[in-house]
């Protein structure tokens, strides 16, 4: 998995996660712990 930070306007920033999934079953459950991965940071933010 990679993830790659891209600078937006203002101070904001869009967070881009790649991993490569040999089947959709493996791609559902990837996508699933991502969104888990980025709720932390996303409340924390939003503060």
């Amino acid at each position: 998995m990679t993830m790659e930070l891209h600078p937006e306007d203002g101070d904001r920033a869009r967070i881009v996660l790649h991993r490569a999934c040999d089947t959709a079953e493996e791609r559902d459950m990837a996508e699933e712990g991502s969104a888990m991965l980025l709720d932390g940071p996303t409340a924390f933010v939003a503060r």
